[in-house]
């Protein structure tokens, strides 16, 4: 299985937390690409996100060109901690689904998503490329472009967590607790701005998975 991420530098605290509790095994193969810091915050939406975003979309489009056909990737973003690997999802869904998206409470997610490597999964991840300056980001238009595609498309369980399945609502710090924290495979600090903060959420949820 191959894996997808990327990082700059103003992610890089973020990136070692993935990477501390990345799934390694023999079977993946785990690709990490850094890019400019074109954000010079790193946060959502400030000047420069788009185009950091552009290069996402076209490492997304290098993955699908490296995967042989009829074959699965993995794309995640840096700020998704994981508890266990994907078999079971894949297993379950594999053969009838063309690409499958973590739920984002309000849409489908950009940041972490299984995807087949075909001609319809290429089409899609090309129109999103040619037509992304014509939406406010990348998950904007990719829900777009899958809402009017013919795509099969698979919705990851909510034990693929993010904030805003219990809260539609950026997290600015407030105490909450992680609903089931033992049953969650992974958890991704989307729904909340800036570095700081991501990292705060990550840690958040490992002391209350582990309990230190």
């Amino acid at each position: 299985m191959r894996v997808y991420t990327f990082f700059s530098d103003s992610h890089k605290k973020i990136l070692d937390l993935f990477l501390e509790h990345f799934p390694y095994n023999e079977h993946t193969q785990l690709n990490i690409k850094s890019f400019s810091q074109d954000c010079l915050t790193g946060s959502y939406m400030e000047n420069g996100w788009q185009l950091t975003m552009k290069k996402k979309v076209e490492y997304v489009l290098e993955a699908l060109n490296e995967t042989k056909e009829g074959e699965w990737f993995v794309h995640s973003d840096c700020d998704v901690l994981f508890f266990e690997g994907w078999d079971n999802i894949l297993q379950k869904q594999k053969d009838s689904l063309d690409i499958i998206l973590q739920n984002d409470a309000i849409c489908l997610c950009a940041g972490l998503f299984f995807c087949k490597s075909n001609a319809n999964t290429k089409a899609l991840w090309n129109l999103v490329n040619e037509n992304l300056e014509k939406f406010d980001n990348d998950q904007t238009a990719l829900n777009y472009f899958l809402h009017h595609s013919k795509l099969k498309i698979g919705v990851l369980p909510n034990t693929y967590f993010t904030y805003g399945l219990i809260n539609k609502n950026r997290w600015t710090g407030e105490d909450f607790l992680f609903p089931d924290i033992l049953k969650i495979k992974t958890f991704h600090a989307n729904w909340t701005t800036g570095i700081d903060n991501k990292i705060k959420l990550m840690n958040k949820c490992l002391e209350q998975k582990y309990g230190n």
